[in-house]
């Protein structure tokens, strides 16, 4: 009976109303703001994701600038001889010092190429830019020729997003040799230099990534 009453009720309004029946106003806008808020939401999301893999991309771009330089670096002192510290000053100009253990780390190598070319690699402060800012720098390779002191233009080795913030190279096993029976810690050792670098990447809008790398390398010639 009382599902009569209210379908007889149901009934007589639509009568009034013509006999149509559809959606309240109310009831579209609830709708369209539900609506809404799911496409703000879905879009807000996408956008993210497209944001974030940019970045991502980004990022290992910088990277394998990183790496390469790193490869053709250690690949160039392998073949390499005469591993010498380069100590860089305020004036940018490295001056070339003897072999750097543990204690007393150079921020620069100097080498004689495979070619028979004088080669430095070392840290150049605000070398990109204008803003004189020595907190950071890149890391240069200067080529010339050998017994001559000058070198040629330095080139950069890392892309301006690579901020390098400290570079020490650590060489050992390069002094005369020992007239002696090897010692331990004499000249008995390959020459080998090892390398670090930490610095900052750069890859865009609030994505600045720390790193710090670290590898060795060992002359492959003989040091007889």
């Amino acid at each position: 009976m009382i599902f009569l009453k209210i379908k007889n009720k149901i009934g007589k309004k639509r009568e009034r109303r013509g006999g149509q029946s559809g959606f309240l106003l109310i009831e579209l806008v609830v709708a369209l703001f539900i609506f809404s808020l799911v496409m703000t939401v879905g879009i807000g999301s996408i956008i993210t994701i497209f944001d974030a893999n940019k970045k991502a991309q980004s990022l290992q771009s910088v990277m394998n600038n990183l790496d390469l330089a790193m490869d053709s670096m250690t690949k160039a002192l392998a073949v390499g001889t005469n591993y010498k510290c380069l100590t860089v000053g305020d004036d940018l100009e490295p001056s070339v010092g003897n072999e750097c253990d543990g204690v007393t780390p150079g921020n620069g190598v100097s080498f004689i190429s495979q070619d028979g070319k004088q080669v430095q690699i070392f840290i150049r402060k605000s070398c990109f830019f204008d803003s004189g800012d020595t907190s950071f720098g890149c890391l240069v390779r200067t080529i010339g020729v050998l017994g001559n002191p000058i070198q040629g233009d330095p080139v950069a080795l890392t892309s301006p997003e690579v901020r390098l913030e400290r570079v020490e190279f650590f060489i050992s096993g390069t002094d005369p040799p020992a007239p002696s029976a090897p010692i331990p810690g004499s000249d008995a050792d390959q020459p080998k230099v090892s390398i670090f670098l930490k610095g900052t990447v750069n890859a865009g809008p609030r994505n600045q990534t720390s790193f710090s790398l670290q590898t060795a390398v060992s002359q492959r010639i003989p040091d007889l």
